[in-house]
């Protein structure tokens, strides 16, 4: 709450904004029988637009733009190293007054030459996180450009930390003023940023920490090679470890001695001599992951156009998305992952202001990953999967003492978790069998009121509408939460639905949006909404929908359908343009290397 997300739709309550084919569209959306097109907003084919942001009469634009190739000279071992071409391009923040919707006027723009990550909007600021390759032989720090002026980040104004990386980045943080398009940042060195999660008052910069292989090598060589292999084995595989050949190869030469010593052995003493191997090795596995597997976690305040540095902490494990984090009375909080394929373990970690661990339960699951998290108050509630989805309740309460409470186990698995009240959470994923093999989308509503033993109260299967096994379902909103509409007191739920089934040997393909009534009574398809016309299926993709009052809005790239939600009784449609050909296919148009090209006009 507070912190908004950029997307491809937004509305205010009467107007719907939306991006499609590079163009972004404001719609008079309410009442759904006026429904009319008020304005569009065109860019140029050197840009690509991407998502938006409203605020009141404000209207932020996300895109990129791109120019022409230059030449990069980067670091080779070894032997000489070519330039190579890279093509310039430029994060780009357009910001419109919308007063006037069918007149919407370009006041401010900002462009970056980093690379756009992700953003967040907090009151009347934009935050725009970037990145920016660090070309180690000619380091070039951050430019960007506010309404045309350039402005460059001196090296002395960019913080560095001690943690080593093979891929140093600038990460910038820009605090744009929606108002007047005024702009603060903060640079700092660091590893690739990626998954990131913003409170109100702080944004947690997150990514893999690189370790070093020697660590991994000296360690395997200490607590597998040298118990497993008999003494007169120490010395050649000590003179390996020594020498001056490269880490992967010794690791290498060294597994082929265990598996040299393995062949040699027959019958009992080679079962025997297997079997403690695969102990050891899955042992040591184990244990290594959770000092190899490091996720860092930087904390930076934000207020307004402030930006302040706060810490840094890691934790064992690699996180999955956003929703693996949450901030809750200054506590931080995250589920992880370690280890690989076959031998993985589950975590979860409390920190606090300082990032310093101060609570934790590990060792979930093992030999299954993280399919969701969800943090909701002083609990939280993760579903792992391998062959069957273990759905757990966790205690945070205190948050020194963090303790699982109780798990439900079915089959199938939860890629995305939405909380229906206190005692109750919406699961959307797929259908499996025992064996872990999935069969397509399923909705479940978990109960956990009895936390001890949370139950699966009731649960849709798309699959179960057809007679035919060969059935293939998903939706976009098992991946993207913005693609997931929910009200309880109006009992909706609509999602992004495709599937494919086979009749006769004949196949149907068939998307759209699937609208349940949905209560504690159970989950009931009420209705199906296609946008498909003609045989270009995937440009008439149902992507988002929303409400006002009781009309349910369906958005795909090139229509947007309005339903009246009581009788379900289609009101109106509208067209959005045709599709541009050189957009999808992307097919470039002469020029589009030529210049950079930003300007944009209005239809």
């Amino acid at each position: 709450e507070g912190v908004d997300e950029p997307d491809i739709v937004k509305n205010d309550g009467k107007y719907i904004y939306l991006v499609s084919d590079n163009k972004v569209y404001i719609v008079n959306a309410f009442p759904a029988e006026n429904m009319e097109i008020l304005s569009e907003i065109n860019f140029s084919d050197r840009i690509s637009i991407n998502q938006i942001f409203i605020n009141d009469d404000k209207l932020i634009v996300f895109g990129n733009s791109y120019g022409s190739y230059v030449e990069e000279y980067i670091v080779c071992i070894r032997a000489p190293c070519p330039p190579i071409k890279l093509q310039e391009s430029r994060t780009l923040v357009h910001i419109y007054d919308i007063s006037d919707r069918y007149n919407p006027q370009l006041e401010n723009k900002f462009e970056t030459d980093s690379d756009y990550i992700n953003s967040r909007m907090i009151g009347k600021y934009v935050y725009l996180i970037g990145n920016k390759f660090v070309n180690l032989q000619n380091p070039q720090p951050p430019v960007y450009w506010n309404d045309g002026i350039e402005l460059s980040i001196s090296s002395r104004e960019i913080y560095y930390f001690d943690y080593p990386d093979r891929n140093y980045v600038f990460t910038t943080i820009y605090a744009i003023n929606v108002e007047n398009g005024e702009s603060t940042e903060k640079v700092y060195l660091t590893g690739s940023a990626g998954t990131i999660y913003v409170s109100t008052n702080n944004i947690y910069l997150t990514y893999q920490k690189n370790q070093d292989f020697k660590d991994y090598l000296e360690k395997f060589v200490d607590e597998v090679v040298i118990p497993l292999l008999p003494d007169d084995k120490d010395e050649e595989i000590l003179s390996i470890k020594n020498s001056d050949s490269n880490l992967y190869q010794k690791y290498s030469e060294i597994n082929n001695i265990i598996f040299d010593y393995s062949t040699k052995l027959t019958g009992k003493e080679k079962e025997e001599y297997d079997q403690q191997l695969l102990d050891l090795a899955e042992d040591f596995e184990l244990a290594i992951s959770k000092e190899y597997d490091k996720t860092v976690v930087h904390k930076i305040n934000v207020d307004k156009e402030n930006i302040n540095y706060k810490g840094v902490g890691e934790v064992p494990g690699r996180i999955l998305n956003q929703f693996s984090m949450d901030e809750f009375d200054d506590y931080f909080r995250i589920a992880t992952t370690t280890g690989t394929r076959t031998i993985t373990l589950n975590h979860l970690y409390v920190l606090d202001e300082d990032l310093n661990i101060i609570g934790k339960v590990e060792d979930l699951a093992q030999g299954e990953i993280i399919y969701s998290t969800r943090f909701i108050g002083e609990r939280a509630y993760m579903v792992t999967f391998r062959q069957i989805d273990p759905f757990y309740v966790i205690d945070l309460s205190n948050p020194k003492k963090p303790e699982v409470l109780g798990y439900l186990k079915i089959t199938g698995y939860s890629g995305y978790l939405h909380p229906y009240d206190e005692s109750h959470i919406i699961g959307l994923g797929m259908e499996a069998t025992e064996e872990g093999r999935v069969q397509g989308l399923k909705i479940a509503l978990f109960d956990v009121t009895d936390v001890k033993n949370p139950s699966q109260l009731s649960k849709f299967e798309v699959n179960d509408e057809f007679d035919s096994k060969m059935v293939y379902s998903d939706s976009e909103a098992t991946y993207d939460h913005k693609a997931f509409l929910f009200d309880k007191e109006k009992e909706l739920l609509v999602i992004p639905v495709s599937y494919s089934s086979s009749n006769n040997n004949k196949w149907e393909y068939w998307q759209g949006a699937y609208l349940f009534k949905i209560n504690l009574e159970g989950i009931e398809l009420r209705k199906k909404i296609t946008h498909f016309e003609g045989e270009n299926y995937f440009l008439d993709n149902v992507r988002r929908s929303l409400y006002m009052d009781s009309v349910l809005y369906t958005i795909s790239n090139y229509k947007i359908k309005a339903t009246n939600l009581m009788d379900l009784v289609q009101i109106n449609e509208l067209r959005l343009g045709e599709p541009d050909y050189n957009i999808i296919y992307g097919v470039a148009k002469p020029g589009i290397l030529e210049s950079r090209a930003v300007e944009s006009n209005v239809v």
